[in-house]
């Protein structure tokens, strides 16, 4: 895939600055596609907060994560999972469908504009689009049937009870 007006992010702290300007960015709808919601990216405190803001920041804002491991997240503990008990009508986890794969790259789609992609192997660049809505159209539309075929997380449900 070729991204319009892509920044490169060479270091795990360019990556996590990024992933916070992109959520900075959102108004309704992050979907986040991970084999196992990679710790170094998705386990920080900043990306904890930020996420904790935009979804108290409206009614409509909606967090989408869809995972092909969720007994790894569960096993070695995750903020993510720690705020979706506080925020579980807003934070929804679904497990992918298909043949599951814990080496899958993530992607991050903020609304219908702006997207990230961060290999698992920390030492790729990982890219990211604040402006390419025509890639992030595409993908969000593959994430949406994705989402569909795919179960809600009742391992991780469990912790929101």
């Amino acid at each position: 895939m070729r991204l319009e007006n892509t920044v490169s992010l060479d270091t795990p702290e360019q990556r996590i600055e990024k992933l916070v300007e992109l959520v900075g960015q959102a108004t309704r709808t992050i979907r986040i596609r991970s084999g196992a919601l990679d710790p170094e990216l998705f386990d920080t405190r900043e990306f904890a907060d930020c996420l904790s803001t935009f979804a108290r920041s409206s009614r409509a804002a909606a967090v989408h994560i869809m995972v092909d491991d969720p007994g790894r997240i569960l096993s070695r503990g995750h903020r993510i999972l720690e705020l979706s008990r506080r925020l579980n009508d807003k934070i929804q986890f679904r497990t992918y469908y298909d043949e599951p794969d814990i080496e899958r790259d993530s992607m991050i789609l903020i609304d219908r504009r702006g997207l990230m992609l961060a290999p698992v192997d920390s030492k790729t660049t990982a890219l990211s689009s604040l402006t390419d809505a025509v890639n992030t159209i595409n993908q969000v539309d593959i994430f949406d049937h994705h989402w569909q075929m795919s179960s809600p997380s009742t391992q991780l449900r469990q912790l929101s009870i």
